[in-house]
């Protein structure tokens, strides 16, 4: 008779909590698979009596050991902590650092804090950590078998900050900022230039905080949002608010106060409310808050966009830009595209790959939605293509053009 002993290879942080996903080899005169640990940082196996290494591999570290299963049918390994402290040339904390570290390849181990540390749990090991100092890095070397800590010295990280420009009304006006930016850094001067449309004047730039700004050069020293209000040159003496629901069966809009007409300057609330198995997407040209609060100073056209509960996801198209980045997003996965009424006139190759892929009009009148080409761009036609497991068109007009070419391929 042979008796096998039951083995628990276990995995744990320095405070002695289990980690899942450790992978664990074993060895006694060549290497099997023993399995992971589980949510519990347990793993377990019936092996005969003997004596065996053991190797546990968890995040890019690994650690060996070797013991008798009979003497001891538990083999413990554990993390321990790494912590890399970040400060600038006078002693303060630097914080914004990248840190990435390394066995055999790179991972990341995170950017510092307002204290400057990054701290990581990883198996003992001889690791490589690098930290990046503004356009390069420093690299050390440590051999890493009970907690430590790792310093550098960098110069401290410029602060960088966010512009976020409005326009009141919706549709009125266009502002460009200059340099155009998703950050800034603290004390960068921004300017912004403001164009408007026919009907409108503009009026003012206002900071969030309601301060009028008697300028149009901004100095990032904070995160700003910057409003451009416009007025009508013609007061009309009636206003109107209308609303729509897209799918019509996703939910409803609460209007407050509900009128016929409104005068100008109103204030009205709006309160999407989703209907069973569906969740509010958002508001066309007006955000992803379900209530909103709008000020009557032009006519008003809310479209509410909802979403069905596991439905693919959604981009509303308004232009073609807008159009080519969609084609990127629906290789992703299941898709609706829907498309605003326009003539949207394709360049070169139109390509959408996915799972189920849904192009469709917003409003629902194909004939209010057109996507052509130029026919042919030097010797190569314009392709409309189409990979997918289902593809469907609604609502939407495909204009042929001479040397245009569709190719659906659907597996």
């Amino acid at each position: 008779m042979f008796t096998t002993v039951k083995v628990n290879v276990r995995l744990v942080d320095s405070q002695g909590q289990g980690l899942e996903g450790g992978n664990m080899i074993y060895c006694r005169s060549s290497w099997g698979d023993y399995g992971n640990t589980d949510v519990n940082g347990n793993s377990y196996r019936e092996m005969l009596p003997g004596t065996y290494s053991f190797r546990m591999k968890y995040e890019l570290g690994q650690q060996d050991k070797k013991q008798d299963i009979v003497d001891n049918p538990e083999v413990i390994f554990s993390t321990v902590p790494l912590t890399v402290v970040c400060k600038n040339e006078e002693g303060d904390p630097a914080a914004g650092v990248r840190v990435r570290y390394s066995r055999s390849n790179w991972g990341e181990m995170g950017v510092a804090d307002v204290n400057g540390n990054v701290e990581k749990e990883l198996l003992p090991s001889k690791y490589t950590v690098r930290a990046y100092l503004g356009d390069g890095y420093e690299d050390k070397k440590i051999d890493f078998t009970e907690a430590s800590t790792v310093v550098f010295i960098t110069e401290a990280v410029a602060e960088t900050y966010s512009l976020d420009v409005r326009v009141n009304p919706v549709g009125a006006g266009n502002v460009i900022k200059s340099p155009d930016l998703s950050t800034y850094e603290s004390g960068t001067v921004v300017t912004l230039t403001q164009t408007h449309v026919e009907g409108y004047t503009f009026d003012r730039f206002e900071s969030s905080d309601g301060i009028v700004l008697t300028s149009n050069e901004i100095v990032m020293d904070a995160n700003k949002v910057v409003v451009a209000y416009y007025t009508l040159d013609e007061i009309p003496e009636e206003l109107t608010l209308t609303t729509s629901v897209v799918p019509v069966e996703g939910g409803t809009v609460e209007v407050t106060p509900l009128k016929g007409t409104y005068s100008y300057g109103d204030m009205v609330t709006i309160k999407a409310s989703p209907n069973a198995g569906y969740t509010f997407e958002s508001y066309k040209e007006y955000g992803t808050d379900a209530e909103i609060q709008v000020q009557m100073i032009d006519h008003v056209n809310i479209q509410a966009i909802f979403k069905e509960l596991g439905a693919s996801d959604t981009i509303i198209v308004t232009n073609i830009d807008e159009l080519n980045q969609a084609e990127v997003t629906a290789r992703n996965g299941n898709v609706t595209i829907l498309v605003d009424d326009g003539t949207y006139i394709l360049s070169d190759q139109f390509m959408i790959r996915g799972n189920h892929v849904t192009l469709r009009s917003l409003n629902g009148n194909a004939e209010n939605v057109i996507i052509r080409g130029n026919g042919m761009t030097g010797t190569v036609p314009h392709v409309f293509s189409v990979y997918a497991d289902h593809f469907t068109l609604e609502d939407v007009t495909i204009g042929w053009v001479r040397n245009m070419v569709f190719r659906f391929m659907l597996n």
